[in-house]
């Protein structure tokens, strides 16, 4: 019993449990070159794809199946129906990406003092 005890002991960390929350809380919070610009940029891609969307949404409301670019999913070619159901998919992505971009952009939370 006494061996596993001693396997045990090996490793226990000796530094007292305060210094350890103090490294483990840098090593975590240490932020990596390039995060702000990196969030920017996750921040435009998701402001202009959800524009793309919403503008993607409107195309779906006004536009009928035969007159839909082919690209698009729903294009038919001797069809006059309209696709609300693609066109609110689409403006509803289109607005989740700009509430993803509006809260990504928002101030930072004030962290406590150590």
């Amino acid at each position: 019993m006494s061996g596993g005890l001693a396997a045990v002991d090996v490793f226990r960390c000796t530094r007292p449990p305060s210094a350890v929350r103090l490294a483990a809380r840098s090593v975590v919070r240490a932020p990596f070159e390039g995060h702000v610009a990196l969030k920017r940029a996750l921040v435009a891609a998701a402001v202009v794809l959800g524009i793309a969307l919403i503008a993607v949404a409107i195309v779906y409301w006004v536009t009928p199946a035969n007159q839909l670019p082919d690209l698009f999913p729903g294009h038919r070619r001797y069809s006059t129906q309209y696709h609300g159901k693609h066109g609110l998919g689409a403006f509803v992505l289109g607005l989740a990406l700009l509430g993803f971009a509006w809260i990504q952009s928002g101030p930072k939370k004030p962290t406590p003092p150590a």
